[in-house]
């Protein structure tokens, strides 16, 4: 199916969606989704588009350690109960663990979702064009080092005035 890193760059790009039409369907035609859209899902919207934008609510909505209860309801839902009964779900007898197998790209962007929620964070800097990333250390506040410079440039300007002010 999907390796762990390209599912985590599926919910990244999906949490980071814009909802114009252009982006929607570069989207879907990246990661070919349009069958997993189709009107099997109907009940998460009336077209493509509009499940598209609802999977992305969800993937911004759980974007937290915390994540919120109808969000991980829907999740539930997604994940365990779309489909045919026990099909995601094995054993692994050696490692003595349940182990989840996603039937889908999007199951498998929400699991890997689900897997490093508490490295999921949302960029410190306020204009940021793609705030929701997957950091590699749990203290990360910026996504990328242009945002980091950003930011740290604020705060030495916020620092000066601060220094002027007193004195």
């Amino acid at each position: 199916m999907t390796t762990n890193a390209s599912a985590i760059q599926t919910i990244t790009d999906l949490a980071n969606l814009h909802p114009t039409k252009e982006a929607l369907r570069e989207f879907r035609k990246k990661y070919s989704l349009d069958s997993e859209l189709d009107s099997s899902a109907a009940k998460y919207g009336k077209n493509e588009d509009e499940r598209l934008l609802f999977f992305r609510d969800l993937a911004q909505r759980l974007w937290t350690d915390v994540g919120d209860a109808g969000g991980l309801d829907i999740l539930h839902h997604l994940l365990f109960l779309s489909g045919w009964p026990g099909a995601n779900v094995g054993i692994d007898w050696r490692r003595q663990r349940i182990i989840y197998r996603p039937q889908s790209t999007l199951e498998a962007a929400f699991y890997a979702l689900l897997t490093h929620n508490h490295l999921a964070k949302r960029c410190a800097n306020p204009d940021c064009a793609a705030p929701f990333f997957i950091a590699e250390r749990v203290d990360e506040r910026y996504c990328s080092t242009r945002c980091k410079r950003i930011g740290r440039l604020a705060n030495k300007r916020e620092w000066m005035r601060e220094a002027r002010r007193k004195g």
